[in-house]
């Protein structure tokens, strides 16, 4: 997805979802592999460009230092729909897709299905789902777990510095 269409999917989405009061970014994943690193260093990078910006409804949970991951998702999906009623939550995770697909960035207006690559169980959360196809799902668990440790940093952290910034100019202009 070019960085026009981010934007521009982003707000296809939040009007869809409708005028909320708060914004929460959940960004899943986990420090030790780096395929699945893609949400927690978005979350850092959000966190790090939205701290000087004074934006009091918008909140950032997941990142480099606090992952949330598929054994703690619903420990936070607890805490975060006790702590924020009525917010939007918009979920950010690495998938796994068909070879043509790697390096784009989809954005749908339902929740993010955790746990499909690795074939294990689903569990659904957020309002809107981002996600960044990292590589190729080769429907089987060990194969995907293997694809998931070999990706090239460089890549995931050039895809998270792009969505970053995307999220940041979408979030200045409204």
């Amino acid at each position: 997805m070019q960085q026009a269409q981010i934007k521009e999917e982003l707000q296809k989405c939040m009007e869809i979802v409708g005028k909320k009061q708060e914004y929460i970014f959940v960004c899943i994943g986990v420090d030790k592999i780096t395929g699945d690193c893609f949400g927690p260093i978005v979350g850092t990078k959000l966190k790090d460009k939205l701290k000087n910006k004074n934006i009091m409804n918008i909140s950032v949970y997941g990142d480099l230092e606090n992952n949330i991951t598929l054994k703690n998702i619903e420990e936070y999906k607890r805490k975060l729909e006790k702590r924020h009623k009525n917010a939007c939550m918009i979920v950010i995770d690495a998938a796994l897709s068909k070879k043509e697909n790697i390096g784009k960035i989809y954005i749908t207006n339902k929740p993010t299905v955790l746990g499909k690559g690795l074939c294990r169980e689903h569990v659904q959360i957020g309002d809107i789902s981002i996600q960044a196809v990292v590589g190729k799902d080769y429907k089987i668990a060990k194969y995907n777990f293997q694809i998931l440790q070999n990706i090239s940093l460089n890549f995931i952290i050039k895809l998270a510095e792009q969505l970053t910034q995307e999220i940041i100019e979408y979030i200045e202009f409204q």
